[in-house]
């Protein structure tokens, strides 16, 4: 197996089976990191989650922490024993995929899909949030033939301005999901699952998708982007390092009349 070594470059993100972060396989670290992408774990909750005694959970944080996936997390004494959060870089971790590369034809195919789902969920107003911007990135924007992961940043918007009405709508799409509802490990994820369904949609069980927020887009240095929903004026505002793509060939992705069949 292959150590990650700090600084290594995992802008891509993928990751395999073969590869080792801080020490033990990626998949593992990955599905652990992936329960506390919106919260924060402690000493205890690494023992648990990765099978360790306490000795090594305390170097494999250390570890994951010189490479730049962790950090100590801020409380402002809230707790009696540190906590750690995930770091920007290890954001782009829990988002990283170990699933086998696709031809072009088959990720073009996928991403219309993706996008027949993003308009009937908007149109049909099935969450608690709207899709407002759907924005394409990486290996889908080159000219290679065979692609990792389609990436793709998402802004989510409540479907109304209404605090009130939104808050009972929240709640109801807490005690109803669509399909059958994955395990989720942390608190934050179980109560953030209104907005989790809706990533969750839209992959639809995919693992050739990579779905981010759209403010990680607009932290990236020169990053080429398409957008396929949004409106243009402002989100190049949001991106502000970033280089719109006009890339003909993703003109083709438009909105099909089609019926979606769940």
């Amino acid at each position: 197996m292959t150590e990650f070594q700090k600084g290594a470059n995992i802008s891509a993100m993928k990751i395999t089976s073969e590869q080792l972060i801080a020490g033990y396989p990626a998949l593992q670290v990955r599905n652990f990191i992936r329960r506390y992408r919106f919260s924060y774990f402690h000493l205890s909750e690494a023992e648990e989650g990765l099978s360790l005694n306490q000795s090594e959970a305390e170097c494999f944080i250390r570890n994951m922490i010189d490479i730049g996936f962790l950090s100590l997390a801020n409380l402002h004494g809230a707790v009696d024993s540190p906590a750690y959060e995930i770091t920007r870089q290890g954001q782009e971790l829990a988002n990283a995929s170990a699933a086998r590369p696709i031809t072009r034809k088959t990720a073009e195919r996928l991403l219309q899909e993706f996008m027949n789902r993003v308009w009937l969920a908007n149109d049909k107003k099935m969450f608690a949030y709207k899709i407002e911007s759907v924005v394409l990135f990486g290996s889908m924007l080159s000219d290679k033939g065979r692609l990792g992961d389609i990436d793709i940043a998402l802004e989510l918007q409540p479907i109304t301005t209404n605090q009130e009405e939104f808050q009972k709508l929240y709640q109801a799409r807490y005690r109803f999901s669509y399909g059958p509802r994955p395990k989720l490990s942390s608190d934050f994820e179980k109560a953030a699952w209104p907005m989790l369904e809706v990533h969750f949609f839209l992959k639809n069980y995919s693992r050739s998708f990579s779905l981010h927020a759209l403010d990680d887009l607009g932290a990236l240095e020169g990053v080429h982007y398409h957008i396929l929903l949004g409106e243009r004026s402002r989100l190049k505002k949001l991106i502000p390092s970033g280089i719109e793509s006009n890339s003909r060939r993703m003109k083709l992705v438009k909105h099909e009349k089609s019926e979606f069949v769940q």
